[in-house]
């Protein structure tokens, strides 16, 4: 018969266990608390990151933006853009704006590579190349820095006809047309604002 486990060492090993199960309690309470202030860092960066957009959506610069007949009958036309706010922008660095395709897709075929579509602005104007620091391919166009107030004034031309259409067809599918226009607008310590917008060209007045 065996003998007896003396008292010291039961009571050595329940205080191990109790050790152990401490240890472990303590190891579970840290690790969600651990949990719990990553979720908290998480949630502040969502709330800072959702004001940090609605601050950047408050900011978006406006603009009024008008288009002008040169003279009836004329095929070159004044685009004139006036940078009306916000109060709480202090300056936009650069305004780059890009004259849009026409919204529709067009693919290659026969006689008509991609590279053609790519150097083709499908649409009614474009900037005069080499004018007003216009592109070669009268695409865009970048300002100086603009405040509130600022205004620009560039000049367009008709686009030339592609080689694979046809000068009446390609006249009149653009004929009332709007310009389309993207603006990407920078300004020092914010990223930048994509704004799309059209405009129609008004006749000149008389006088």
């Amino acid at each position: 018969m065996s003998e007896p486990t003396p008292w010291p060492d039961i009571v050595n090993a329940i205080a191990a266990g109790a050790s152990a199960v401490a240890a472990g309690a303590a190891l579970f309470a840290a690790k969600r608390a651990n949990t719990a202030a990553e979720r908290a860092n998480d949630t502040a960066d969502a709330v800072a990151r959702i004001e940090r957009d609605r601050w950047h959506t408050e900011l978006t610069p406006q603009f009024e933006i008008t288009a002008t007949r040169l003279g009836p009958g004329s095929n070159r036309v004044a685009l004139l853009m006036t940078l009306t706010g916000q109060a709480g922008l202090p300056q936009l660095d650069a305004v780059t704006i890009t004259i849009r395709d026409d919204g529709y897709t067009h693919l290659p075929g026969v006689g008509v590579t991609q590279e053609m579509l790519d150097a083709t602005i499908f649409g009614p104007y474009q900037f005069e190349p080499g004018i007003d620091d216009a592109d070669p391919d009268g695409r865009r166009v970048t300002t100086n820095p603009m405040q509130i107030g600022d205004w620009v004034k560039h000049s367009l031309s008709v686009t030339p006809v592609p080689a694979w259409s046809n000068l009446e067809y390609w006249r009149e599918q653009y004929r009332n047309e709007p310009i389309r226009l993207r603006l990407e607008c920078k300004a020092a310590g914010f990223k930048p604002w994509y704004i799309a917008t059209e405009v129609r060209v008004a006749e000149p007045t008389a006088g």
